[in-house]
């Protein structure tokens, strides 16, 4: 009983200690960013309209009101934004622009007549360091490197497959 007691007693003086620390502490989100008040507009003053010949140069701009000093306790407003005329919905644009005729510079290393001798030269490829895939041309099989839209990675990787033993070519295609 005393246990249970003394259990019970520790619990509130933890609630306890939590209500009273917590407003010393402080919230534990930081406090959301008030979203801006929209102010409202202000009326133009009215134009005088011209005593003579109307003029065809330019249309007339509205005048702009002078600011004004704020009054002591009044606080500063914003000067009015002209309005927009709402303006058409724009057309949706496709996702992706067609781009030109993107080539491909390929890394081929040999062009085998089958598909056991490819393999063959992949393995040692593999061995080498190198991720190869065969693709299937003209009765043989053509085992590559890599592909690359820029030229100059194509052509370090050919050389790196030279400097390793491999006979490359660069093959392009559109």
């Amino acid at each position: 009983m005393r246990t249970v007691l003394q259990a019970l007693i520790a619990i509130f003086l933890g609630i306890l200690i939590a209500i009273a620390i917590r407003p010393l502490i402080g919230p534990l989100a930081p406090p959301p960013v008030p979203a801006p008040v929209p102010q409202p507009l202000q009326e133009l003053p009215p134009t005088v309209p011209p005593t003579g010949p109307p003029k065809a140069t330019q249309p007339a701009a509205a005048p702009v009101p002078a600011e004004t000093p704020p009054m002591v306790g009044e606080t500063p407003h914003p000067p009015p934004r002209p309005s927009r005329s709402p303006s058409p919905p724009a057309e949706p644009r496709p996702a992706r622009r067609p781009s030109p005729a993107v080539v491909l510079h390929i890394v081929q290393i040999a062009v085998l007549p089958s598909r056991e001798a490819a393999g063959r030269l992949s393995d040692r490829l593999r061995g080498a360091g190198f991720e190869p895939y065969l693709v299937p041309v003209d009765g043989g099989y053509a085992v590559r490197v890599g592909a690359f839209r820029e030229r100059d990675r194509a052509l370090r990787l050919a050389r790196l497959a030279a400097a390793k033993g491999f006979p490359a070519a660069i093959v392009e295609r559109r």
